[in-house]
């Protein structure tokens, strides 16, 4: 299981990739082609025993066609996007850890070209959540800090709205230094805001 400390660690030290592995670990055409085919399978054996993918709409109906991803939520995607990379290449992706590509995700290190990440996703009618150049499809900048963000409601401080309150408050924990708890190992000093140790605390 990946730990948060190695990732730390791996952020510090920022190795270089080695071009030569990279090079090997590259998928060829055939097993491209075949690894399509068979997600194409895939995804057509769940169809006839589930019925087509359904999604979520704003008002709560749930139909075929999929909605517009919130700003907020690519905004996570973006900030995530290192420590989530370091999991699925640590373990989290069993296919990854055999081989050392998978055409699932895009940006791996030694992983795939985004061409054939997304013929991947589309043999399910899914597509990619980066570009060509690795960044976030349709990012806005300005949700990338709710705080700063006029649009969002915990910004509103009229009408009576009480999650206003409530986002003040957790900015305020967030920023107040503390330890964090690590896989049981290590504790990691350090305030929340802006640190891949924000999500564990245990005091």
């Amino acid at each position: 299981m990946p730990r948060l400390s190695d990732y730390l660690a791996s952020q510090a030290e920022t190795p270089l990739v080695d071009q030569h592995q990279q090079q090997q670990n590259q998928p060829t055409a055939l097993e491209v082609e075949r690894a399509v085919a068979r997600f194409a399978a895939q995804h057509e054996r769940r169809v006839i025993d589930h019925g087509p993918r359904q999604y979520q709409q704003p008002d709560g109906s749930l139909s075929a066609g999929c909605p517009p991803a919130s700003p907020y939520t690519l905004a996570s995607r973006a900030v995530w996007r290192d420590l989530v990379s370091h999991c699925r290449t640590s373990g989290g992706d069993a296919h990854y850890a055999r081989s050392g590509w998978s055409l699932r995700h895009f940006g791996l290190r030694g992983g795939v070209d985004h061409a054939s990440h997304v013929a991947y996703l589309s043999a399910a009618g899914l597509a990619p959540e980066e570009g060509r150049d690795g960044r976030t499809l349709g990012l806005d900048l300005r949700a990338m800090d709710l705080m700063a963000d006029p649009r969002h409601p915990f910004n509103d401080a009229g009408g009576g709205n009480p999650w206003h309150a409530v986002a003040c408050a957790c900015a305020l924990f967030v920023a107040t230094p503390r330890q964090w708890h690590d896989a049981g190992d290590e504790w990691l000093e350090g305030a929340a805001l802006g640190s891949a140790a924000a999500r564990a605390p245990t005091s």
